[in-house]
Parts: C-alpha cells; sequence; structure tokens
C-alpha cells in the first residue's frame, strides 16, 4: 500500500483518537525529541562523534510520522504488532521498536499510556481433563512414586 496514502487512512481519529489538526501538533512538537534521543542513542552505540556525514548511513524504515501513527494505533485500539507492520511492510520488529521508542514522548507530554494495551493473559488456561460420565469435575493429578492426588506437583496432606 503506498505510504501516503497509509499515514492519511490511519491518521483518520477513528484510529488515532486525536483530530488531524493535533496530530501534526504533536509531529511539530515530539519530533525534535524524538530525533535528539535518536542521536544521543547512536552516539553512544558508536562511542563518540559521528564518522559519516549527516543523512549518511543506513534509512530508517519508518519515518518519525509513521512510528507515531503505528504507536497511536496501537495504544488506541490495541491492534497486534504484526498487523500494522504487514501494512507497513515491515518486520514486527520493526513496529515493536517504534512502538517502544513513542512512548515515552507521549506519557512525557502527559498523554495516558496504558501499561499494556493487551490482556495481562493472552492465552486460555490449560485444560482440564474430566472423568467420564463427570463432566464438570477435575481429575485430580497423581504423584509419580506415591500415587497420591497432588495440587501442583506436591504431596497433599
Amino acid at each position: 500500500m503506498n505510504d501516503q496514502l497509509l499515514r492519511v487512512i490511519l491518521s483518520h481519529p477513528a484510529f488515532t483518537g486525536i483530530s488531524r489538526q493535533h496530530f501534526g501538533e504533536l509531529i511539530e512538537e515530539l519530533a525534535p525529541r524524538w530525533e535528539s534521543a535518536r542521536e544521543a542513542t547512536l552516539a553512544e552505540q558508536r562511542g563518540g562523534a559521528r564518522r559519516r556525514a549527516c543523512g549518511a548511513g543506513r534509512k530508517p524504515k519508518l519515518v518519525f510520522v509513521d512510528r507515531l501513527l503505528v504507536t497511536l494505533v496501537c495504544l488506541r485500539l490495541g491492534m497486534p504488532h504484526q498487523a500494522l507492520a504487514d501494512l507497513y511492510a515491515v518486520d514486527r520488529s520493526t513496529v515493536s521498536g517504534a512502538v517502544r521508542q513513542v512512548r515515552p514522548l507521549l506519557a512525557a507530554r502527559g498523554f495516558a499510556i496504558p501499561r499494556s494495551p493487551r490482556p495481562a493473559h493472552p492465552h486460555p488456561a490449560r485444560p482440564v481433563r474430566l472423568r467420564r460420565g463427570r463432566a464438570h469435575r477435575a481429575v485430580p493429578r497423581r504423584h509419580r512414586s506415591t500415587g497420591q492426588a497432588t495440587a501442583r506437583g506436591t504431596p497433599r496432606p
């Protein structure tokens, strides 16, 4: 999908939770902070000043506007990172990194950032084996050597 069209679609208030005008103001306010934080991180990884001219080297796969959009959509809708990665034709780790970088900027600005947009336990509990004829009673586990009923691997008194 065309990046420009994707930006127009995802910047709709239904996806981001903010107006397009407010989104533009966020970009103007947060982009310099993100860029300075990114340069500081890169300087720390390099161990000093740049060795190449500004603008040389690998370009980020998601520009700041897309990073902000991905983060807002993820926080508002709880959309999986893989789904957003498929929309932008990048790897899931790229989207996860973008969200990890932009969330602190939004929190410092005063946005209410949930700790996690997903449930604490995404997988259902392990299924319980049921006895035949007694559909609502769970089968107690037995200890290997003693044959006593156990709970979480410890013998019952």
